[in-house]
């Protein structure tokens, strides 16, 4: 293992951690484990809290489209946009084409690994091609919890707009429930074989208006037998959670901070069932559509860095991980 650290590294192992396969990283603490493909993308393919594997695997299905591929294989990082964007630059008039699911997926990040105060952290650092930046998450696990941080720098000479999303795609099965807070405020972002009153219109959770009843999202395999959806909600505060029987994934995060999750489910034939959250800053779609939609496009001044993180933890119940 010490070799395939330095590999990914260009350094010393900090730690000897036994990983699945060749170029993986793998985390791992009582009752937490992660696993990270530096070589793709920097893509999380596992993420187990209190022993369940809770990541979609496998290869999406053929001619599926790009949004499609990404969302079907685990945890992959979203930036500088979620859709396939085209930006032009007020300074230069030079365009840039983002691809789907942005670009940072598509490049090797840099990696390192550390303990610190008894835990085990891998930093992946991501920078720009098409845009000046630099992205960096650091995974850190502990007992019983994975803490996600992040920072992006703004490396350019002019203000950079962006989208963030981790898209975090998990198996969708009849059991599978999911809670947010009551009444929160989603829009429509795209439908298919289903008709919850076109892209663009608004609902309040769990109950969405469909054209023909309505149904109630928080268990989305009983909501239609072939559709696909998805849906930026606001987040007024922050826990979101999935339980699958009577295990339970919570996710905690600063709603001042990251505003919106994306919400993503595919229940078609022949293809994989998925439920996808997007823990999101600004709507999870085209930087370049939503830099004109509720100002939801994040800005950077030249040189300025933001910062923000999340925490997930495992459980065990039926309480929906709300807050005591």
């Amino acid at each position: 293992m010490a070799s395939i650290l330095k590999r990914l590294t260009g350094r010393g192992a900090a730690v000897e951690s036994p990983a699945d396969g060749p170029g993986e990283i793998e985390l791992r603490a009582a009752g937490a484990r992660v696993v990270i493909v530096p070589e793709l993308g920097g893509r999380i393919t596992a993420l187990e809290l209190d022993g369940r594997q809770w990541l979609a695997t496998g290869a999406p299905p053929n001619g599926a489209p790009e949004e499609a591929r990404g969302a079907a294989t685990g945890w992959e990082e979203c930036f500088p946009t979620v859709s396939a964007a085209r930006l032009v630059s007020k300074h230069s008039g030079l365009s840039i084409e983002v691809p789907a699911l942005g670009e940072a997926r598509t490049l090797r990040p840099l990696t390192s690994i550390a303990t610190l105060d008894g835990a085990l952290e891998a930093t992946c650092e991501w920078t720009g091609e098409r845009m000046q930046y630099q992205l960096t998450r650091t995974t850190r696990v502990a007992a019983g919890e994975v803490t996600m941080r992040y920072a992006v720098k703004n490396a350019g000479a002019a203000p950079m707009p962006f989208l963030w999303a981790a898209n975090v795609a998990m198996p969708l099965g009849s059991g599978t429930r999911v809670a947010l807070p009551d009444n929160a405020r989603a829009r429509v972002l795209a439908q298919h074989g289903i008709d919850m009153l076109g892209v663009g219109a608004e609902h309040r959770w769990p109950r969405f208006r469909t054209a023909k009843k309505i149904v109630d999202m928080g268990a989305p395999d009983a909501v239609a037998g072939r559709y696909a959806v998805h849906v930026s909600f606001d987040l007024p505060v922050g826990y979101v959670t999935v339980t699958e029987g009577s295990a339970r994934l919570e996710l905690r995060l600063d709603p001042t901070v990251i505003s919106r999750i994306g919400l993503a489910v595919r229940r078609k034939a022949g293809e994989a069932r998925l439920l996808t959250l997007q823990p999101a800053i600004g709507i999870p779609d085209a930087v370049a559509h939503a830099a004109g939609v509720e100002a939801s496009a994040a800005w950077l001044e030249p040189g300025e860095t933001r910062r923000w993180s999340m925490t997930w933890r495992g459980g065990t119940g039926t309480d929906e991980g709300r807050p005591e």
